[in-house]
């Protein structure tokens, strides 16, 4: 009976382990990638000769919510 109850319990720490692994992987994804972004947006913003099309972007982005706000 112990060796059944402990080879039904290996899998399981092991799902576990694997879980807690990806999840710590994905959030240094994703704080990694948040902070690449953040340096592009501030080299973009501190950058005179910064490219036109971005900012109609933002624009772009910015007012589109306003326009289907208004529209009934």
């Amino acid at each position: 009976m112990s060796i059944k109850f402990g080879m039904t319990l290996f899998p399981w720490t092991l799902v576990m382990s694997y879980l807690v692994v990806l999840d710590f992987t994905t959030t240094m994804l994703l704080i990694s990638v948040a902070l690449t972004l953040m340096n592009l947006n501030l080299k973009i913003n501190a950058s005179p000769c910064a490219p036109p099309h971005l900012g109609t972007l933002k624009l772009r982005t910015r007012s589109s919510p306003r326009s289907n706000n208004h529209s009934p």
